[in-house]
């Protein structure tokens, strides 16, 4: 608020609650306000008159007052009995006070004639009528008639005036106290203890009718206990005091119950010399500070993807590339990564022995598998080839599983943070299915190859990739796999997800049942592929199911398990002369491959060939290494290639992969945006233009809350899409393809963009206008800031719901029954403080609770409402923090709630990024060991 008054006296010893003025012996003391004692008009004293004296003390030094300025009436008597002195005499005969000549009204404070101005300041002065204030205005007053406003079943009739002074001694440019407007009434429940509301610092401006205040303070003229509530809530709060044309004068106080609006008769005494110095009203806080408040997350989550488009568009020939060349030419700077692609390198392991709980899945097994040859390890199900390529990939295959033994490349050891180094393919082919093999081989290699590498150069390799795994002639279909996307076959994938590892030229790529699921002649061209690939450089290994004769005589080297146990390490071509040894002749018109199966199938031939003497180098018993794989120092840093890409890199490309699938798989987006625009214009039929009256402020709510609900329950389209990416995920971080919390990052920023803040304004668009909420353009921007935050809160807590549990539906039954019960602690359904103390205490944990009330403040909280129940008396322009306050809500509590509630957001979010690493199987895991520990002891 800024304040100015007449030039003459320093009041701020004196403020907010009294004035400058001289006691008897003329020295400088504070004036006290109605209501306040002391030096410094500190203390409260309960009740004053308006006018009348009050005895003046203190020792606040003031410059001398300037006597052109006219005084203001003196103070009154603090005894009801007593009159107003400057406007009453008492009647001798009656013993009542009486209006004084040329005075008139409730307090007699209304002018009737030019004479009585004149007497009363002194001066020459006229009395006139006008609504507005001139710049010689020095006294208002305000009789209003009460009669059909519907505040006469509250106040008193005969009680209601209100008196403004314009007067404020003071030096110019500072703050004071002598301008007030006072508000007097008396409430039909205490009609002989009526009320005074006084509004200090109040501002006038020339030829308006408008007076704004900035402080206000109400006392009864005794106690009052009952109205003590209200009067705490009205301390300190703006008043404002304006009239129509029509002579309908409103006088409304901030956080009062009721706006008070009544047809009032105005007087005013204007003083021929005196001229008011004008006020300037403004707010004294910032407006627009919870709208801010309110878009944070949604600013950060714009903010990031505005950079990530800048980004993406700076670096377009990367990810968006004009396919010109077919350049498939050998590149001579790209050869294996780490040691030399000679004909030398072993990859061994010795004595691997993996346990699950009470079961040995490998029995101490000893191996080794050689540069330019295709080592294959075969054994029926179960037998625990896939437990030994994922050791060998140093990959862990379970938290319950403990391991032990040692993996080495040209004797060097390996350990799990070499795992990204190592190529491995898992027997499920998972790929995005709306990206082309193109680009599924171009974000590998752009998130793989080292950081300096050019764009031509990565596209370059990308080229060569495919070339290698013969996909040429698809490299711009799609991968397909899925329901929704036709692609490429079951054998081509295969081959892109083959593509996918080796685009770094890794020295080792291991496959788990590679030709599983695929026909003879796709399985026999993967196979080629990966001879061809074995005679570049690489040393391959691959677990086969049940080959053909033509993919087993491909084999450079063969590895039967049977049972964990190693029972063959040899050449395919030789298996079968070491059967004939042991007495295991084939059955003539059988394969070799199927007869092997069989026999390690067989309990006595397996235990015949296990305990051959000839098996000596497949299953050596030596004492098992304690965590060899898992505490072996990196003793490759150096030799190996291991390219980690940049955080922008990282965020870059998979919001870039994310945005594709997307756009082309755009059944979910249109979905949320047709189902929210329908939604919209759906429910603004059902609230269709809300009035002001008793149904209209439950209209207000059930509408807000039922945005709410709708956009809390459509956050679970998170946990499909999410599960249907999961297993991609797992296996790609495992390779080091990027961080587990960059994907999460970039789901959050694609989910609360495009499935969260934008079907928001595509609802709000039809349902705001149509319910006829508030208009103004702060009212609309906490709206949709609140609803906007409220929405990827519950996304990013959807997704750690998500990333949390094991299934779909576990998933979306967690997350309807926290979304249910946080509903129900909104405050809509019951009003919080009538909740029992054991279970309110969850509307503190509730998104629904803070958001809710934000949305029902910012609605309702200027509104004025007619409550009208038939058979009742009718209450008017009620306040909305009146209904505020009978829903239980505090309607002074916004900012925090906003701040909580971007706090939810913030731990949201840092949950998502817990989750995606601890899953519930991982608690429930760690929970039985403890358990199993603890009866242990």
């Amino acid at each position: 608020v800024v304040l100015r008054g007449v030039a003459g006296c320093d009041t701020s010893a004196c403020l907010p609650n009294g004035r400058c003025s001289a006691d008897e012996a003329g020295e400088a003391v504070c004036e006290c306000g109605c209501g306040w004692s002391g030096p410094s008009c500190a203390v409260p004293s309960g009740f004053c008159s308006e006018f009348g004296g009050i005895t003046l003390s203190g020792a606040s030094s003031c410059p001398a007052q300037d006597t052109n300025i006219p005084s203001p009436p003196a103070a009154a008597e603090s005894s009801t009995d007593a009159c107003n002195s400057q406007f009453e005499i008492k009647d001798e005969e009656t013993g009542e006070c009486v209006c004084k000549e040329g005075w008139e009204g409730p307090r007699c404070e209304a002018c009737k004639t030019d004479g009585a101005c004149s007497a009363l300041f002194d001066a020459e002065a006229e009395c006139g009528t006008s609504i507005v204030y001139s710049a010689d205005t020095v006294l208002k007053s305000y009789t209003c008639s009460l009669e059909d406003t519907g505040l006469e079943d509250t106040i008193v009739p005969g009680t209601f005036y209100v008196t403004c002074n314009t007067t404020s001694p003071g030096e110019d440019g500072k703050l004071f106290d002598g301008s007030y407007c006072k508000v007097n009434f008396a409430m039909l429940e205490y009609p002989d203890n009526p009320i005074t509301c006084q509004a200090s610092l109040c501002a006038f401006k020339v030829n308006e009718s408008a007076v704004n205040c900035e402080t206000t303070s109400c006392s009864c003229e005794r106690d009052c206990p009952d109205l003590d509530g209200i009067f705490a809530n009205i301390q300190g709060r703006p008043a404002l005091v304006d009239c129509d044309e029509n002579n309908m004068c409103t006088f409304d106080i901030e956080n009062f119950f009721i706006k008070l609006i009544a047809p009032c008769e105005t007087r005013e005494c204007r003083v021929t010399g005196y001229k008011l110095l004008e006020g300037e009203f403004t707010i004294s806080r910032s407006e627009w500070l919870d709208p801010f408040l309110a878009a944070l997350p949604l600013l950060v989550l714009v903010s990031l993807n505005v950079l990530l488009l800048v980004f993406l568009i700076r670096h377009r020939s990367l990810y968006f590339p004009r396919h010109g060349g077919e350049d498939t030419a050998p590149n001579p700077n790209l050869g294996c990564a780490g040691v030399s692609c000679g004909e030398e390198g072993v990859l061994s392991f010795q004595a691997l022995h993996v346990e699950l709980g009470s079961r040995t899945l490998l029995h101490n097994v000893t191996g080794d598998a050689q540069v330019g040859r295709v080592t294959g390890i075969m054994g029926p199900s179960g037998s625990g080839k896939t437990t030994l390529i994922s050791c060998l990939s140093q990959r862990q295959v379970s938290a319950n599983i403990s391991t032990s033994g040692s993996v080495s490349l040209d004797q060097v050891p390996l350990n799990a943070a070499h795992a990204r180094m190592i190529a491995y393919c898992p027997q499920d082919s998972f790929l995005l299915p709306t990206l082309t093999v193109y680009e599924t081989v171009l974000y590998s290699a752009i998130l793989r190859l080292p950081e300096n590498t050019t764009t031509e150069e990565c596209h370059r390799v990308t080229q060569q990739t495919i070339a290698r795994v013969g996909l040429n002639n698809v490299k711009e279909s799609y991968v397909g796999g899925s329901e929704r996307v036709r692609g490429i076959s079951g054998g081509e994938r295969k081959r892109v997800l083959v593509a996918m590892e080796i685009v770094t030229n890794p020295r080792i790529i291991l496959l788990d049942e590679p030709t599983s699921g695929l026909d003879s002649s796709s399985a026999k061209i993967l196979t080629l592929t990966l001879k061809s690939l074995a005679s570049s450089g690489c040393i391959v290994m691959m677990s086969l199911h049940q080959p053909s004769p033509a993919i087993f005589h491909l084999l450079d080297n063969l590895f039967l398990l049977a049972e964990g146990h190693c029972i063959y390490n040899g050449p395919p071509g030789k298996v079968e002369q070491y059967l004939e040894g042991l007495g295991l002749v084939r059955p003539e018109g059988e394969g070799i491959a199927e007869y092997m199966l069989e026999c390690a199938s067989n309990p006595d031939a397996a235990s015949k060939m296990r305990s051959s003497p000839g098996m000596k180098r497949c299953s050596d018993d030596i004492e098992k290494n304690s965590d060899i794989v898992e505490k072996q120092p990196d003793q490759l840093s150096g030799k190996m290639h291991a390219a980690s890409p940049s955080l922008a890199t990282e965020l870059a490309t998979l919001t870039w992969r994310n945005s594709l699938d997307l756009v082309r798989n755009p059944s979910l987006l249109i979905l949320h945006w047709l189902l929210s625009l329908g939604m919209g214009i759906f429910a603004g039929c059902v609230f269709f233009q809300v009035g002001l009256d008793t149904s209209g402020a439950q209209d207000r709510a059930g509408g807000l809350i039922f945005a709410l609900a709708f956009f809390a329950f459509t956050s679970l389209t998170t946990v499909d899409l999410v599960f249907h990416e999961k297993r991609i995920v797992n296996r790609e971080v495992h390779s080091g393809y990027y961080r587990r919390w960059t994907y999460v990052l970039s789901k959050l920023l694609i989910d609360g963009l495009y499935l969260r803040f934008l079907p928001i304004l595509l609802f709000s668009a039809p349902f705001y206008p149509m319910m006829g909420l508030q208009s103004g353009s702060y009212n609309v921007a906490l709206y949709l800031m609140t609803l906007g935050t409220f929405a990827v809160t519950v996304g990013a807590l959807s997704l750690a719901i998500t990333f949390f549990s094991s299934s779909s539906g576990q998933a979306s039954f967690i997350m309807n029954i926290i979304l249910l019960v946080s509903l129900l602690n909104s405050g809509f359904f019951v009003n919080v403080e009538d909740m029992p103390a054991w279970v309110s205490w969850l509307r503190y944990i509730s998104v629904f609770f803070y958001s809710y009330s934000v949305l029902i403040t910012n609605e309702v909280l200027s509104l004025l409402f007619n409550f009208v129940v038939e058979g009742y008396t009718a209450v008017e322009n009620v306040r909305g923090v009146t209904f505020l306050q009978i829903l239980g809500i505090d309607p002074f509590s916004s900012t925090h709630f906003i701040i909580i509630l971007d706090c939810m957001y913030v731990l949201f979010v840092l949950l998502a990024l817990v989750c995606s690493y601890i899953s519930a199987s991982t608690v429930c895991s760690w929970i039985i060991r403890r358990s199993k520990k603890r009866h242990s002891m």
